[in-house]
């Protein structure tokens, strides 16, 4: 294996330039100036009963971490015997679940 000698300064202080100079120019500012972003969106709806006024407290996203593969594997079963996605199914499961516990109590 060879030792590469490093340029002298000049040399890659020339090389740079000439990289530099070789560069596309910079493109020049739009003569328009673009509209301000305005966050005015249409207004959520008041809440109309108290199941809406709590729903709108609520984040409609949740991670799910199963405690073995045993759940997961039976959903995915379910879905591709309903042809259906995983989706799909771990929602319907988890409604009927609900239903069953609110039954309960």
């Amino acid at each position: 294996m060879t030792i590469k000698r490093r340029t002298p300064e000049e040399d890659r202080a020339a090389a740079i330039a000439a990289f530099a100079e070789g560069a596309a120019p910079e493109p020049a500012p739009a003569a328009a100036t673009p509209k301000p972003v305005t966050l005015d969106g249409p207004a959520r709806p008041a809440p109309t009963s108290a199941i809406d006024e709590e729903a709108s407290r609520v984040s409609l996203t949740m991670l799910v971490r199963f405690p073995d593969s045993d759940l997961p594997v039976r959903l995915q079963r379910l879905a591709a015997a309903d042809d259906r996605s995983k989706h799909y199914m771990v929602l319907r499961a988890l409604e009927a679940g609900l239903a069953v516990l609110e039954a309960r109590s």
